[in-house]
């Protein structure tokens, strides 16, 4: 059972994540899954979610995360452009205004497979769905 509590305008859930139609009915939830390219996609079932006050992240885990941002895009910089796949910003966005989330998730594994991919489609494009300005073709 999906219990639900509204605070702010920011829902709080525990239960199996709630799934979006609108994403082939994905979770809204990390996936764990291993990818090897065309249909050779494994996930793990989401079988438990809940979100928890952003205050329980410890500063010093917040500021690793940032450094890592940092180091990350400036590695990416270094890489010519005509050889990268990921498209992000040269330069780090302003760190100090994130807004930060905290999920504890628990899910099956991937039957057969040593190691894993995080796949975040669910949690970062479920609100895109929603708005009719970020849709592709509309109908």
């Amino acid at each position: 059972m999906l219990a639900m509590e509204r605070k702010g305008d920011e829902a709080s859930y525990e239960g199996p994540p709630p799934l979006i139609a609108e994403l082939s009915y994905t979770p809204r939830a990390g996936i764990v899954g291993s990818y090897g390219g065309g249909d050779a996609m494994q996930m793990a079932r989401q079988l438990w979610l809940q979100q928890r006050s952003a205050d329980l992240i410890p500063a010093a885990l917040k500021q690793t995360i940032q450094a890592c941002i940092v180091e990350a895009l400036h590695k990416h910089a270094q890489i010519p452009k005509s050889k990268r796949i990921a498209h992000l910003p040269e330069i780090a966005p302003d760190l100090k205004n994130l807004k930060w989330t905290f999920h504890v998730q628990m899910s099956s594994h991937v039957y057969g497979e040593s190691s894993f991919n995080m796949m975040y489609q669910g949690l970062l494009y479920a609100d895109i769905c929603k708005d009719p300005e970020r849709k592709g073709e509309r109908s």
